[in-house]
């Protein structure tokens, strides 16, 4: 016999009603494979995340090879070598990156820094200003 979802929200209800145990139904609902459905929303999810964490790791790779770049530029710009306008385009774009990189990794080091980061990024977003470097942009 099979319960279903009204069924498990009766058991809960009851449970929480007289105070009962919930181990004492926990096995049953168990053996019924209930929880079947959430185990693969969590590998799922799992799936997803290591996908981001992939993306992660590849953009933050393409920050620091332009980053890398940019201060071969600079030191050539103190030597006191001419740049063309591409590579000063490059340069001041590397420069907000990198403001940008160190101001979202301070905040994210605060308490409650993953949330206040992610908001902050959003409502930039909503505002149309784009805090991300441009590594971590969504390419079109």
């Amino acid at each position: 016999m099979k319960i279903t979802q009204n069924q498990l929200r009766q058991i809960i209800r009851e449970s929480l009603h007289n105070n009962i145990p919930s181990t004492t139904h926990s096995s049953k609902i168990l053996e019924e494979n209930i929880f079947k459905g959430v185990a693969s929303w969590v590998k799922s999810k799992g799936a997803s995340g290591r996908e981001k964490l992939r993306y992660f790791m590849s953009s933050l790779k393409q920050e620091m090879t332009e980053t890398r770049e940019g201060a071969q530029i600079l030191v050539r710009m103190i030597k006191g070598q001419k740049l063309d306008s591409a590579e000063t385009a490059f340069l001041k774009e590397q420069a907000k990156d990198i403001v940008s990189g160190t101001f979202l990794l301070g905040l994210f080091a605060l308490p409650g820094g993953a949330i206040a980061t992610t908001a902050l990024v959003r409502v930039a977003e909503k505002l149309g200003i784009n805090l991300m470097p441009s590594s971590f942009q969504e390419k079109p």
